[in-house]
């Protein structure tokens, strides 16, 4: 997956900024759902805001998940979500 300069990927910023049809598009084309970006998967990082909570995250991490999300999956220090 190509990074942008923050070293993200557009996978990762689509659903870290809840853009639910980008996400699934990119997803669609196989975008990689584990990819760590600044140590952390697009799934960690919205467990980790707390936004796994938010109603408006439900539909999104739905979608991390039936692309197939390893829960087991851990970030830079070890962590899963």
């Amino acid at each position: 997956d190509l990074r942008d300069r923050e070293g993200e990927t557009p996978f990762f910023k689509a659903a870290t900024t809840n853009k639910l049809a980008a996400a699934q598009y990119l997803g669609e084309l196989g975008a990689d759902v584990h990819a760590l970006c600044h140590g952390k998967t697009a799934m960690h990082r919205i467990v980790e805001a707390n936004w796994v909570t938010d109603a408006r995250y439900a539909d999104l991490v739905k979608l991390i998940l039936r692309l197939g999300y390893k829960l087991e999956m851990k970030d830079v220090e070890g962590r899963t979500v």
